[in-house]
């Protein structure tokens, strides 16, 4: 998911990335990555999965 930061400047391309999961009621947020880390999406799916083993 892409949060939009209004009035922030940045591009829409450029917006910060968050991976969450949802069971039931519980959201967890698992963790967030952005343009200027160049939105390795591979590095963060996997530490996504590790987190959501964890925390669920």
């Amino acid at each position: 998911m892409e949060l939009v930061l209004v009035k922030s400047g940045l591009r829409p391309n450029q917006f910060p990335r968050l991976w969450f999961a949802v069971q039931g009621a519980k959201i967890a947020f698992l963790c967030m990555n952005t343009h200027m880390d160049n939105y390795n999406d591979g590095n963060m799916d996997r530490l996504a999965l590790e987190r959501v083993t964890e925390i669920f």
